[in-house]
């Protein structure tokens, strides 16, 4: 395993409290593979097993409909990792993952990701972890749908994102932030209804917007209206 890959993924969260040392020991073969914008990484259904850790750029989590329409699930950052699921249960794929910009990844192999998890308790650990807050979050994102209107959603995914980011303060500021039609895919509406939310938040002042950025001028009360 070369080294500088070796400690650039020692530094990827998934690999909290554990050192390049002890994952050179288990002598895993990355690969590094790019991808242009638009480009499938991961099909849906496909047998593919491998895991990836996103370098650079941009992926997004997607369902495309028999009729065509795209439902996005979620963006992916770097840092991040994906696939993990089929290699856990060796079904197919359960979503399609597709390059947003230009993207680097790093791939394991199915086998060299259960080496992982079978050899070092703490990735083991971070792995079951990050299944349970899927899980809680898929919870959370039923509750919304099945109680709140399209309005409230759209102000729980603002406070969500921002709570993410670490930018959930006055004049904090979502950088890059995902399109109406991302916001709709993910809340369970449709892009028309999310412009309009948007327009009335901008309005009331509660945020400023512009196709690059997303500030919170009220952040506090953006928070009351969803609790």
């Amino acid at each position: 395993m070369p080294q500088s890959i070796l400690k650039e993924l020692a530094t990827y969260p998934l690999f909290e409290d554990v050192s390049a040392e002890r994952l050179a020991y288990l002598n895993l073969k990355p690969s590094d593979r790019t991808y242009e914008p638009g480009q499938v990484i991961v099909a849906r259904e496909d047998l593919g097993r491998d895991v990836y850790f996103l370098r650079s750029g941009r992926v997004l989590a997607v369902y495309w409909t028999e009729d065509g329409r795209e439902l996005i699930f979620g963006r992916i950052e770097p840092g991040a990792y994906f696939g993990e699921m089929a290699a856990l249960d060796n079904a197919t794929r359960s979503l399609s993952i597709y390059a947003h910009r230009k993207t680097e990844v790093i791939a394991l192999t199915q086998a060299d990701f259960l080496k992982l998890i079978n050899e070092i308790p703490e990735i083991r650990h971070h792995v079951f972890r990050d299944l349970v807050a899927r899980i809680r979050q898929m919870i959370d994102s039923n509750y919304q749908l099945a109680s709140l209107s399209v309005a409230m959603r759209v102000r729980a995914y603002l406070v969500r994102t921002a709570l993410e980011a670490g930018v959930l303060v006055e004049e904090g500021e979502i950088r890059d932030p995902p399109t109406h039609l991302e916001i709709a895919n993910s809340v369970g509406s449709n892009r028309e209804a999310v412009s309009r939310v948007m327009a009335e938040l901008k309005r009331s002042g509660l945020i400023d917007s512009g196709r690059r950025h997303i500030r919170l001028l009220r952040p506090t009360e953006l928070v009351e209206q969803v609790v």
